[in-house]
């Protein structure tokens, strides 16, 4: 490929596009006799269109946007699923995740070189061997520049809580929202799931989103830091203290801050200040235990210029309200509340109390939580945490169900029922839309009883502990339930028995019954 065909696959009207300031830029950089630049320039042509050859990707990004990065992007996507190697626009190149290609091109341990042939050869081959599939129709730089999805402008410029919490009743998506959720943070929005799926599990093998769900037997040990019992190789009791999930990932949110924050000098000194508490002599910043050491030397007051700096980490807790609340946070109640934050004016810090060490929360670690209101009402919720929270409600939205299975409008139908329990119970025990998304693969009857039988039913005898009467007007004239015959018993019984009738779950009209007949206040004692 010649010099101008090549240009012009980076570039849209070279005089003015911003592309094409970065390709100089970029193109120009290698070379610095004019012989030597021109022979770079020729291989760097021919390395990008083997490489695109191979079907990878060729895209701009960075904090500049000025990165030529290779990899897996789709386009209309902020970020890569896969990136392979980095070309910034000083020079220097950096195999991002890929210590295969190192090791294959037996690289010494430095960023810039020369893009002679011999480098060309060895890092096409390395590329060959990597397991990623190919996309078949690669894309160029000027490929990415084309319209997009709109992004909502209003949602984008809304401020991001530090805390939040998702509550609704249950089938309503707070669990599956979480992921778009915390992609918001990370300002990935407005894209379809199965990708914010690939972008969650991505951040979420880098460390940096966690999920945990809180249960009755959660407790602070689990949370923040406890005694733990081990046993060794020969059978030897011992106790330690270990940290839990929210201690860890704290840490980890700090020690970026404080990465980006402090000078290398300043790492230096902090790290012989502290490393004959260990065995090691050498700092590694991808061991936990060595920057909880380091961190260990710093105070609050060295985190005041660092607000807002630091890569982003997100905590989910799944049914947050399950948990004692305020025994699992602890002293993290006053800890996690954005003013306290460490970065802000009025950062606090805390002394935990197995490990003694001091401990704070620091502004780039977000919280988010769901909350089912069928199992504990909000107002029940710890008063001190609840305050320190944004609640973000999350009802049942028919609409996603606007559709039909077999003549059975089932947005018609839900609407029908949650307008119902409204009535005899609560808003907060109506019936969420998630139920019923499956039926968009599957729009079948027997789906449909099959969701009823194992899902519905289950929830309304639940809801109304067998208080038959609401449960038969909540279900309008369907026949689910019919009245049982107690006349055997031998005595006289006052009460009524309902049993589910599991044949009228196979048949439509039982369904079209339920929001086309209002409930029939002479017969509903009978069938319903």
């Amino acid at each position: 490929m010649d010099e101008n065909s090549f240009k012009t696959r980076f570039c849209i009207n070279p005089p003015i596009s911003d592309n094409y300031k970065k390709f100089e830029a970029l193109y120009n950089r290698w070379g610095k006799e004019e012989e030597e630049e021109q022979q770079q320039q020729e291989n760097f042509r021919t390395l990008v269109q083997q490489i695109h050859d191979l079907g990878r990707d060729i895209y701009f990004t960075g904090k500049k946007g000025l990165d030529l990065r290779f990899g897996i992007k789709r386009v209309g996507y902020k970020t890569s699923v896969h990136c392979i190697l980095r070309m910034a626009n000083n020079g220097s190149i950096t195999f991002k995740n890929w210590p295969d290609i190192t090791d294959a091109l037996q690289l010494e341990n430095k960023k810039y070189y020369p893009i002679n042939d011999d480098f060309l050869l060895k890092l096409i081959n390395a590329l060959k061997e990597l397991d990623i599939p190919p996309n078949q129709n690669a894309n160029w730089p000027n490929d990415y520049i084309q319209p997009v999805e709109p992004v909502n402008i209003e949602e984008s410029k809304m401020p991001i809580s530090l805390n939040s919490i998702l509550y609704g009743p249950p089938g309503t998506g707070k669990t599956y929202n979480t992921v778009s959720e915390a992609l918001k943070i990370f300002s990935i929005i407005n894209e379809e799931y199965s990708v914010l799926k690939k972008e969650f599990d991505e951040l979420k093998s880098e460390g940096r989103i966690e999920f945990v769900t809180f249960h009755q037997s959660f407790s602070y040990e689990d949370f923040v830091e406890g005694i733990r019992a081990e046993t060794n190789d020969k059978g030897e009791l011992s106790y330690s203290i270990k940290d839990g999930i929210f201690k860890k990932i704290a840490i980890e949110a700090l020690y970026s801050k404080f990465d980006v924050e402090f000078s290398k000098e300043k790492k230096d000194k902090l790290w012989e200040e502290v490393k004959t508490k260990t065995t090691d002599t050498d700092f590694n910043s991808s061991n936990y235990s060595h920057k909880k050491l380091i961190l260990s030397a710093c105070k609050l007051a060295d985190f005041k210029e660092a607000k807002g700096k630091g890569k982003t980490y997100v905590l989910i807790i799944d049914e947050i309200n399950r948990g004692n609340t305020s025994r699992v946070f602890g002293e993290l109640i006053t800890l996690i509340e954005t003013s306290k934050r460490a970065g802000s004016d009025e950062a606090m810090d805390a002394i935990l109390p197995y490990s003694q060490e001091t401990f704070t929360v620091p502004d780039n670690l977000y919280i988010i939580g769901t909350m089912n209101t069928a199992d504990r009402s909000l107002a029940l919720m710890d008063t001190a945490l609840r305050r320190r929270f944004d609640f973000i409600e999350m009802m049942p939205d028919p609409k996603k169900v606007d559709f039909e299975v077999e003549g059975i409008k089932i947005k018609e139908m839900l609407e029908t029922i949650n307008d119902r329990i409204e009535a005899l119970y609560d808003r907060e025990h109506t019936i969420g839309h998630a139920f019923f998304m499956t039926l968009k693969d599957d729009p079948t009857i027997e789906k449909l009883a099959y969701i009823f039988k194992n899902n519905i039913l289950p929830l309304l005898e639940e809801y109304f502990f067998e208080d038959w009467d609401k449960i038969t007007k909540i279900l309008g004239d369907s026949k689910i339930y019919t009245l049982k015959n107690s006349g055997n018993l031998g005595f006289t019984h006052t009460g009524k028995n309902y049993s589910r009738n599991y044949a009228s779950l196979e048949n439509p009209q039982t369904y079209i019954n339920i929001y086309t007949s209002k409930t029939n206040n002479t017969n509903q004692d009978q069938t319903a």
